[in-house]
């Protein structure tokens, strides 16, 4: 949904929606194969600014940082303009992997 909605609502590109920093939410029980402490918590990356993580806190919810590239997922995505007929792709810089369009 990072991407999507950084695409679609804020008018990024996917490399710019793809580096934003990234936050996920971590709720006990939810039996993700992925593995997450067993807490009720949000996990941001650090980048996502101190103004923004204090702010959630004090809206009492708990942070934990991730660190600067620490976030979960990867993302890979292809973008089409139309109007100037090309094509921009982008690659996760949290993980391994190469973005390639022809």
């Amino acid at each position: 949904m990072h991407v999507v909605t950084g695409v679609f609502d804020y008018g990024l590109t996917v490399a710019e929606a793809i580096d934003g920093p990234r936050w996920t939410h971590n709720q006990a029980g939810t039996g993700s194969v992925y593995p997450h402490p067993n807490t009720n918590s949000l996990q941001i990356e650090s980048r996502a600014g101190e103004e923004v993580i204090e702010g959630l806190a004090e809206r009492g919810h708990p942070v934990e940082l991730t660190g600067a590239w620490g976030g979960a997922g990867s993302e890979g995505a292809i973008q089409v303009d139309l109007e100037n007929k090309t094509l921009f792709a982008a690659s996760d810089p949290r993980r391994e992997g190469d973005a390639q369009v022809w």
